[in-house]
């Protein structure tokens, strides 16, 4: 693991290093770089990390008492050719708007609500070379609310999480490209979650929108092969 590691991280610097071609397999659709001395191989395994701002657009109930805030967007995919596992995490601290009552305990204004969204999506990579990258995907979402001054409002809240299923759709534009297998993107992100608020609390409603702006890492694993 460590020797893969090195290496991983040397690519960039032996590809500038040494006098290279680089050229497309028709058959394979990977990229070859070749050096004098090593030949770098793009697999068919790919990472991405994304980090953006999310809004939500809650139903009116919902948004009568959390408000259509905005919050940080954290994603991680691993991709094999076209498909794609994505872990997404989405935290954020908001002051509710109203005040609600959960097992007897009322939920005051002065409450700082974590509202925390965390996702596992599995969606298919439509790339159109040179234009952009369409990424549709069905997932899990789940919603946990974490009061983070308990201590200070002197009470303890249990608000039940509640999870669902969420479907969307992200597109990605290359705005920079470090290398064959390395590159900066802009990406947008819109989603619909079917997650039923009414279970957390009866004054709530269901279903909810994000929209999702950012950049995007995209790398390539390699093989890496030395010439004779």
């Amino acid at each position: 693991m460590k020797t893969f590691i090195i290496v991983f991280l040397l690519c960039p610097i032996l590809s500038v290093c040494f006098s290279k071609t680089i050229y497309r397999d028709s058959l394979q659709d990977t990229i070859i770089v070749k050096s004098e001395n090593i030949r770098i191989i793009k697999s068919d395994w790919a990472y991405r990390f994304n980090a953006g701002i999310s809004k939500y657009n809650y139903g009116p109930k919902t948004a009568a008492w959390l408000g259509n805030h905005y919050g940080p967007d954290i994603n991680f995919s691993i991709y094999y050719k076209n498909f794609r596992a994505e872990l997404g995490f989405k935290p954020w601290t908001v002051n509710p708007n109203s005040e609600l009552t959960f097992k007897n305990d009322t939920l005051s204004t002065f409450a700082e609500l974590n509202p925390i969204k965390t996702e596992i999506t599995i969606g298919y990579n439509l790339s159109y070379p040179h234009y952009f990258d369409i990424e549709p995907y069905i997932g899990y979402l789940h919603n946990s609310f974490v009061v983070i001054n308990e201590d200070e409002l002197k009470k303890k809240y249990d608000i039940p999480s509640k999870g669902g299923l969420t479907i969307g759709c992200s597109i990605f534009k290359e705005i920079f490209e470090y290398s064959p297998y390395q590159k900066l993107q802009l990406f947008f992100n819109s989603n619909y979650n079917f997650s039923d608020f009414s279970k957390v609390n009866s004054a709530l409603d269901s279903n909810f929108m994000a929209f999702e702006i950012g950049i995007s890492f995209q790398g390539s694993f390699v093989h890496i092969d030395v010439l004779p």
